[in-house]
């Protein structure tokens, strides 16, 4: 009996995570919707104080591999008054750990819907769902059979720090919903990691 009640309940929560996933896979599709239209829609988006920032991302999974690369991030507010922000982001560790040093060269490309709660505060906590493609190059034909490519959705917790600068600053601890083990997915898209970012509002150069 016990045996059906944990076997029911694995059974109901791992249709819980799919549904979830669909879910948030969905939204944050809609992010580069949201991005084009906010960059092409008419009237002066930067009398609007809306936000484009460019910049930097650096990433450290727990236990494994530093990765980084670019960001992009878009603001307006007329999305929830500000508390709505999306983005889409590049990191790899051909720009980190794999950097002269005999790691593994796996890309990341993926889009970001964020919540920030008090906007108009210098510190702003936040809450992240990533969505999109995870993909890992072995280079030896000796590793084509192990999975290399996969999907992926994270959630993350974080603070965005404003400045009176076009300079932003983000931190957030993150969870990958999608893992791998070698078998079922890459073995090198682990669960846990923290990352930083630095950008760069290249509306608000503009706008002087």
């Amino acid at each position: 009996m016990s045996r059906n009640v944990v076997f029911d309940s694995y059974i109901y929560f791992r249709q819980l995570k799919g549904r979830l996933m669909k879910h948030i896979l969905i939204a944050n599709y809609l992010n580069i919707i949201l991005i084009l239209y906010g960059l092409f829609s008419g009237g002066n988006v930067h009398a609007q104080n809306a936000s484009l920032n460019v910049g930097l991302r650096f990433q450290q999974t727990f236990d494994l591999y530093n990765e980084n690369g670019i960001t992009v991030q878009y603001a307006n507010p007329k999305w929830m008054k500000n508390h709505l922000q999306t983005g889409i982001s590049y990191i790899s560790t051909r720009l980190g750990s794999a950097v002269g040093r005999n790691a593994i060269k796996q890309d990341h490309l993926f889009l970001t819907g964020s919540y920030l709660f008090r906007p108009e505060k210098v510190l702003r906590p936040m809450l992240s769902v990533n969505a999109g493609w995870f993909h890992a190059d072995y280079e030896s034909p000796i590793f084509q059979d192990l999975p290399q490519s996969s999907a992926t959705v994270a959630l993350e917790a974080g603070v965005s720090v404003k400045t009176n600068s076009p300079l932003r600053f983000g931190a957030a601890l993150g969870y990958n919903l999608i893992t791998g083990d070698g078998a079922s997915g890459p073995g090198t898209l682990y669960p846990v990691y923290v990352q930083l970012n630095i950008t760069y509002n290249i509306f608000k150069t503009r706008a002087k």
